[in-house]
């Protein structure tokens, strides 16, 4: 079966912090980071996050000296790890521009780590230049 994904995943094991988006009041939740790739991440949590819902995540990456807000989508829902264990994959939504900065940290971060292989420019993704 060929490949799917669009960027290569690194495994990593980094604390993650989120909230869902429109869930009030907002709920701050951890959970912990599993690989990462230029478009999205792998991570566990002990609560059942719902299909095409929206999470700001803030991920502390060894290159960032503060955690990196990304706004997501879950996309994917992997399998149970036990009764309060949970694996989702998320994809990063088009940055604001106010984010632009911190999710290119995140890309730059994979980057550095994984020399042969460069992320494409957010503003390739994103249909602005």
């Amino acid at each position: 079966m060929p490949e799917k994904r669009r960027s290569r995943r690194l495994d990593v094991v980094l604390p993650v912090k989120y909230t869902r988006i429109g869930v009030h009041p907002p709920e701050h939740r951890n959970g912990l980071v599993k690989n990462l790739s230029c478009e999205g991440l792998l991570f566990t949590t002990d609560e059942f996050l719902p299909r095409d819902s929206l999470v700001k995540l803030e991920v502390r990456l060894p290159s960032s000296p503060r955690p990196v807000p990304i706004v997501s989508k879950v996309s994917r829902l992997g399998a149970s790890q036990g009764e309060d264990s949970y694996t989702f994959g998320v994809e990063f939504s088009n940055p604001s521009p106010s984010t632009h900065y911190d999710i290119t940290l995140s890309h730059s971060f994979i980057a550095s780590v994984d020399q042969p292989y460069r992320c494409r420019s957010l503003s390739s993704r994103s249909g602005t230049s």
